[in-house]
């Protein structure tokens, strides 16, 4: 008998489960079951861009020691890193207005909480703030910003070491130790022509 029930409720969940699959967060009631899913409006790709300039343009967290660091990004470098996100960003941002999605990703961790820096959560932290504001947020927000925030900033330190080596005042040594920092943090060679 117990074993019989077991089946019946396995069947049932399978039957809910591939009627989800398959029928999306829209479905239909299943003899008066009905699918609850919270939503929010997903950000236009214009409030995404604000976000990212404004974010890449300050980037400030506290953490638990107190420790307040600010790293500022301007001119070319901040248009270098707006370019670089607003293109990594397009199939996460919407051009409809008023486009639903699900949340599927609860808050952020909190830098407050911890005890050393940590910037790419920092960057988290202060683009889902930014999202906040707009009344709106990204499916996947954590995934889809710690990609684009290890891609752009990868890319960002190659555009520096290459806008370096167009500077009188920086020796062969200089752009070295600073490419030897490359291939340490991000454990590939650096290519001169990549950018």
């Amino acid at each position: 008998m117990m074993r019989q029930l077991w089946l019946w409720m396995f069947l049932i969940s399978c039957i809910l489960a591939s009627s989800f699959a398959v029928n999306g967060l829209h479905s239909p009631p299943i003899h008066g079951i009905h699918f609850l899913v919270e939503t929010v409006r997903q950000c236009s790709c214009k409030e995404v861009q604000q976000c990212f300039h404004s974010v890449w343009g300050e980037l400030k967290c506290t953490y638990r020691n107190g420790y307040s660091p600010i790293h500022r990004v301007e001119g070319k470098g901040l248009e270098f890193l707006d370019k670089c996100s607003a293109k990594k960003i397009q199939n996460s941002c919407s051009n409809e207005e008023n486009k639903d999605i699900p949340i599927n990703d609860f808050k952020y961790v909190q830098t407050k909480y911890l005890e050393n820096p940590d910037d790419q959560l920092c960057f988290n932290q202060n683009m889902i703030k930014c999202f906040e504001k707009f009344s709106c947020d990204i499916v996947y927000h954590n995934i889809v910003l710690k990609n684009i925030y290890n891609e752009c900033s990868k890319e960002f330190v190659k555009y520096t070491i290459e806008s370096m080596t167009k500077h009188p005042e920086m020796t062969a040594a200089d752009i070295e130790k600073v490419k030897m920092e490359y291939v340490e943090k991000y454990n590939e060679t650096f290519v001169d022509d990549e950018i």
